[in-house]
């Protein structure tokens, strides 16, 4: 009978969880397909850059370093490039032209993958995916009800990050035998994608509107996104807690490999890095609905100040003795962090946009993950140099714990009207 009751529970909980994302607008679900199919394109190649450069190209592991970062570049210039243009444009104009420049260029890069000219090609596409992500982010919140914001922008994530889990397992099995597929399989997922947006989505915004921080009539030239940012202090704060948090979480990437293989050999080490992504898309599909009941009551700074103390929680626990227990316990730790922090910077970003910078607000956030990407290793690797891995992460910790403090400090500072950005 208890059996029976506590079944009866799991039922209910489980359709409260996804019966939260029933009755969004039906271009959402539209808008999430597309950004699933964006995800496994962009996961067919990016993951792989690295490999490109030494396997196929013929340079050395430095070279190939720099390489990836420069494609950092392309990622924060894309960013601003595509809230811009998508503020200026229209949304789903920008995202069409867009679109077609990456199939073009993943077309020619199948023809010529084992030629250096391929990197022009790479980081082109580069640029190309990360103006996508605001452009999409924008359209959520043209499309989302404000008390169904939440659930949409989750929505999103949620797809997001089925597609990245996808992806690198498609293009694994094509990247050694088959590397020209794999380019033209890129270019066939945004053809895909094209479609959706070209016949079942309509356009959210039409550009070129009067900017509300300008008065009509006045002469005066519409402020710049950076202006804006600069003339609020609290939100050029958050803005630079954010940089210190991507910072933090980049070094998963580049720090935890290294720290595995070192603890438990190439062999044992290399499976881990590869199970923790493979834990962290699973945790981040499971929990999302779960978390976003706790989430959707709580205002977003409060959320990211309980999102930083998880990551600083999960990250610390890499101090210990490390073992493929704690190596995969620690995951679910900050991945929940990372279920937080993704989800509450974009609607929080969101609410104090106005209409007509959404698309350049919304930008801030991937421009500030490019930006944590490009810095965060190089800071990082004079920090083990000195300390080790121990006093790196518990480094790491502590500023997360300070980080979330600041939020705290501006959480019980907000004023009650969310739309900062325009006052």
């Amino acid at each position: 009978m208890l059996l029976s009751k506590e079944f009866f529970c799991f039922i209910v909980c489980s359709m409260k969880m996804f019966s939260q994302y029933k009755g969004l607008p039906r271009q959402m679900y539209y808008l999430s397909a597309v950004k699933l199919i964006v995800e496994i394109a962009v996961s067919f190649v990016f993951p792989f850059v690295a490999l490109i450069c030494t396997e196929r190209l013929g340079f050395n592991a430095v070279q190939a370093a720099y390489i990836v970062s420069i494609t950092s570049i392309g990622n924060m210039i894309g960013a601003l490039l595509g809230g811009k243009l998508a503020d200026e444009w229209g949304r789903r104009k920008t995202y069409i032209r867009f679109a077609i420049a990456m199939i073009t260029c993943m077309i020619l890069a199948g023809f010529v993958c084992t030629h250096r000219i391929l990197l022009v090609l790479i980081f082109i596409s580069n640029l190309i995916t990360s103006a996508v992500i605001p452009i999409c982010s924008a359209m959520v919140v043209d499309l989302s009800p404000e008390d169904k914001r939440n659930e949409c922008f989750s929505l999103m994530y949620i797809f997001s990050n089925i597609g990245t889990a996808v992806g690198p397992l498609m293009a694994g099995l094509l990247f050694y035998r088959h590397m020209p597929v794999t380019f033209f399989c890129v270019a066939g997922f945004y053809t895909l994608s094209l479609l959706i947006m070209v016949f079942l989505i309509k356009e959210t915004y039409t550009g070129h509107r009067t900017d509300p921080v300008i008065e009509e009539g006045s002469g005066k030239k519409a402020e710049s996104l950076f202006a804006m940012v600069f003339r609020h202090p609290r939100v050029l704060v958050f803005i630079g807690c954010m940089l210190f948090v991507f910072m933090s979480y980049m070094e998963t990437s580049y720090v935890l490999p290294l720290q595995f293989t070192e603890a438990m050999g190439l062999d044992i080490g290399s499976k881990i890095t590869s199970a923790i992504w493979s834990v962290n898309g699973v945790v981040v599909i499971v929990l999302t609905p779960t978390l976003m009941l706790f989430i959707k009551k709580h205002r977003p700074l409060f959320n990211l100040v309980i999102g930083c103390l998880l990551y600083a929680l999960g990250f610390g626990l890499y101090a210990l003795p490390i073992n493929p227990i704690l190596a995969l316990v620690a995951v679910a730790v900050w991945t929940s962090g990372e279920i937080f922090v993704n989800n509450q910077a974009t609607v929080y970003l969101a609410e104090i946009s106005p209409e007509t910078h959404r698309g350049r607000v919304a930008s801030l956030y991937s421009f500030t993950r490019a930006l944590g990407k490009l810095i965060g290793p190089l800071i990082s690797s004079y920090i083990l140099l000195g300390f080790g891995y121990s006093s790196f992460w518990i480094f790491i910790g502590i500023l997360l714990v300070v980080i979330s403090g600041v939020l705290f400090l501006l959480h019980r500072l907000e004023p009650e009207k969310s739309s900062e950005l325009s006052a």
